[in-house]
């Protein structure tokens, strides 16, 4: 998938019904991977041949890089995230050509890379709790 534009961008859920997102952070250098393993339905009925599920979902998706935080609720909000009994929180990533990944997903990597001029750096790995969405561009 090529991303072109502005740079890619990170929202976070409320909890509130309907859900909310507010821009949580910008991706200083971020790798983003999707992937849509087969899912086989072979017996032993199948004579030896492949038998695929006719259709698919996007089972892994998983986003790892540096955020820039334009202040300290940023990094709060994920710190508290990744201390919660329930790891999961709803997470939008604003890909730079209009298109949105949104869904639950657990942080599964914090660390504090660096504060200066009233910017905090983290760098973070989320990866995709259960079903995600991919929203074309509006």
């Amino acid at each position: 998938m090529k991303i072109e534009g502005k740079t890619v961008r990170v929202a976070i859920g409320d909890g509130a019904t309907p859900e909310n997102f507010n821009i949580l952070a910008d991706a200083l250098t971020d790798n983003l991977t999707i992937s849509n393993p087969e899912e086989r339905t072979d017996t032993k009925d199948s004579g030896g041949q492949r038998q695929l599920f006719t259709t698919g979902v996007i089972t892994e998706t998983s986003h790892s890089g540096t955020l820039i935080f334009s202040d300290e609720t940023g990094p709060t909000r994920l710190l508290q995230v990744a201390y919660a009994n329930d790891k999961r929180i709803n997470i939008k990533i604003i890909l730079g050509n209009g298109q949105e990944i949104f869904g639950p997903f657990q942080i599964t990597n914090l660390g504090l890379a660096s504060q200066s001029r009233g910017f905090a750096e983290m760098s973070v790995n989320f990866e995709n709790a259960d079903d995600v969405t991919l929203q074309a561009e509006s």
